[in-house]
């Protein structure tokens, strides 16, 4: 199970990385996903994601405080509805697959708004 888990941590946290420069792939998500995976199977690699200058005051506010920045819930929110819509428009060809796309997306949306703001 350890294994499991340190393979979705790096998993997660590459494309955390991969998000920092691909504007459609969110890096916050990942990245507290790593930390979640990385806290249950590697106490090293969790503590040196915690003390990461980028990456790891995001990170302890969330876990620490369940507050978000409000410019990583603007980014966040942007980019899953860049991607969302595109998906809908150029690979989604069933009505039903967009409305399932287009519900799963307001409901993310209403959770983000309705997060604590630091």
């Amino acid at each position: 199970m350890k294994f499991l888990l340190l393979s979705l941590g790096f998993l997660s946290l590459g494309f955390g990385v991969l998000g920092i420069f691909l504007p459609v792939l969110p890096t916050t998500p990942f990245i507290l996903l790593a930390a979640f995976f990385f806290g249950r199977s590697s106490a090293r690699i969790h503590l040196y994601l915690l003390n990461h200058k980028v990456f790891g005051p995001t990170i302890k506010d969330f876990n620490e405080k369940k507050v978000l920045k409000r410019k990583t819930k603007i980014i966040a929110l942007l980019t899953m509805w860049a991607v969302l819509i595109s998906s809908v428009m150029f690979f989604i060809h069933n009505w039903w697959a967009t409305v399932i796309v287009l519900l799963i997306g307001a409901g993310v949306t209403i959770y983000l708004i309705r997060f604590p703001e630091k």
